[in-house]
């Protein structure tokens, strides 16, 4: 089938691709503040199905968080998908790619907090914050919540605190990994589920790789990157 020689293609490249990456250590994780974006797809009759969650006010996403300390890239691709879709993948990780993110002038990202800091709980590491005011080694930063599926967004919550400025990156590194699933058992539940994940209740799918497949915000570049990674083209012709 024409799907499995698209997957087979994607897989054999990027084990080519992978030679002579580093292993996935605690090491290689902490020389920057990472994060990991998970693509976890399977064949399905006539092409390939991603798996997707809607957050409430975010719109559609691909699985995705950050690096925990003590944690390696694959760790914390497998443990993102379980925590924000309940889904366990069983295909083994394949990395795409590895993108060096230099945030705007006045944006951050928390890198780590102290526990002994009384700070509130939504200011957490890997949460991106907007700097309202340095002054010498502390930062006033805000976290801010829009409702996307509004247009305009409007702002539904903010959170502000002062943070010491050794404590936030301004720099990322994304890496994305590819899990190729078995095709959906006979009886596997099809259907969109609920999922309970960080307060909020995700509306959970597998949805075919199409050009028509709309995620939020930067994450439609994320959808690119995975289409080429299994080149596909538009037609959905494999070109390997």
């Amino acid at each position: 089938m024409a799907i499995q020689h698209r997957l087979r293609c994607a897989t054999d490249s990027l084990r080519l691709a992978n030679r002579g990456t580093p292993e996935d250590t605690e090491d290689e994780a902490f020389m920057n503040l990472s994060k990991i974006t998970a693509f976890v797809v399977r064949p399905n009759s006539g092409g390939v199905d991603v798996l997707t969650f809607r957050h409430p006010t975010a719109g559609r996403q691909f699985p995705a968080g950050t690096v925990e300390q003590g944690e390696g890239e694959i760790a914390a691709a497998i443990r993102e998908v379980r925590e924000e879709t309940g889904y366990v993948v069983r295909g083994e990780a394949r990395r795409i790619e590895t993108l060096i993110e230099q945030l705007p002038t006045g944006h951050a990202v928390i890198a780590w907090t102290s526990p002994e800091a009384d700070i509130d709980p939504a200011l957490r590491r890997g949460i991106p914050v907007r700097l309202r005011q340095v002054r010498g080694e502390e930062a006033l930063v805000v976290r801010e919540e829009f409702d996307f599926g509004v247009e305009p967004p409007p702002l539904i919550n903010e959170v502000e605190a002062w943070m010491p400025t050794q404590s936030l990156a301004t720099t990322i590194a994304r890496h994305f990994l590819l899990f190729v699933e078995p095709a959906a058992a006979s009886g596997e539940r099809e259907a969109p589920y609920r999922h309970s994940a960080d307060g909020h209740v995700f509306e959970v799918a597998w949805l075919p790789l199409s050009p028509e497949l709309v995620f939020a915000g930067h994450q439609q570049q994320w959808r690119e990157t995975l289409r080429a990674a299994l080149r596909v083209e538009e037609g959905g012709t494999p070109t390997c």
